[in-house]
């Protein structure tokens, strides 16, 4: 009996190894070794573009809730679009601007040579968080003034996400200024909700849904460069390549009525929070089922 059961085991074990060994050799989405030659590009002042940022900053786009900006509270967004109207020309004249109906979320079309080819979606949001009342004193430069110290801007939105926005939008005009048009169209998305559920992202993606649009792929914030980085010792900027989601759940746990003096063992609190328990001991498998880049 027991060498039947080791012999399988064995066999089990060859099998496991098998399967490793053919989905490692079959996988498709192994790196292309070699340095990557970048084309030439137009010249970007880093002191304009950061002068862009303090400006942006400046606009107070603060979301606190799903909903927000509610009715009469739009003005911040509707300046910052004007703003980037009058800040980009080149790229507002290169590009078919869009407000996604329902909302305020931003969607600019840059019409590729190549309409065969599926679009590039770059992302973006206009929104910030609030300031806690109370902190505005521990705070290097003032949240929504975008001071620049020493090289550096601060800002409420300084990182997250203003500074996605006024990258993609210079390096935009400044292409376009130069009279370059990309081969494959580029679809630029500045959501306006992201901070609190990100209905204009959902709409947005619905709407180019409802047109037959599947981006090629879709690039949005990531990771910040480190300087230097515990991986290297230098500075260096990582690439995400999959995303987290998330699901909102709402988990109702009934009981029968009784006193607290008395209250039964196995009440609908307990029940709630093994339940609880039990959604954070069975975790979402990761999907990496495709390569995340392609040609």
């Amino acid at each position: 009996m027991l060498k039947k059961f080791l012999m399988g085991l064995a066999a089990l074990l060859v099998l496991i190894v098998a399967v490793v060994l053919y989905r490692t050799f079959t996988y498709g989405g192994a790196p292309v070794g070699g340095r990557v030659e970048l084309p030439d590009v137009p010249a970007i002042s880093a002191d304009v573009a950061a002068e862009h940022l303090s400006e942006a900053i400046q606009f107070r786009t603060i979301t606190l809730s799903g909903g927000d900006p509610r009715p009469g509270q739009e003005g911040p967004w509707l300046e910052l679009h004007d703003w980037l109207e009058v800040t980009y020309p080149a790229a507002h004249a290169a590009m078919t601007k869009e407000i996604v109906p329902g909302t305020l979320t931003l969607l600019y079309t840059w019409q590729g040579s190549d309409p065969s080819l599926q679009p590039l979606l770059l992302m973006a949001h206009q929104d910030v968080v609030p300031v806690n009342i109370g902190t505005e004193g521990d705070w290097t430069g003032a949240p929504f003034k975008g001071d620049i110290i020493d090289g550096y801007v601060y800002g409420r939105g300084a990182l997250d996400d203003k500074s996605n926005l006024i990258g993609i939008m210079e390096a935009v005009d400044a292409l376009a200024a130069s009279g370059f048009q990309p081969k494959r169209t580029v679809i630029l998305q500045f959501g306006h909700d992201e901070e609190v559920l990100g209905s204009g992202a959902e709409k947005s993606i619905a709407l180019l849904k409802s047109r037959g649009i599947e981006p090629v792929m879709a690039v949005d914030e990531g990771f910040a460069i480190l300087d230097p980085s515990p991986l290297t010792g230098a500075k260096m900027g990582m690439i995400g390549v999959s995303e987290k989601g998330y699901v909102t759940l709402q988990v109702t746990s009934l009981g029968a009525g009784g006193h607290s003096s008395m209250p039964p063992r196995d009440s609908a609190n307990v029940q709630l929070g093994k339940a609880i328990v039990a959604l954070d001991e069975n975790q979402m498998p990761a999907d990496f089922s495709k390569p995340p880049v392609s040609d």
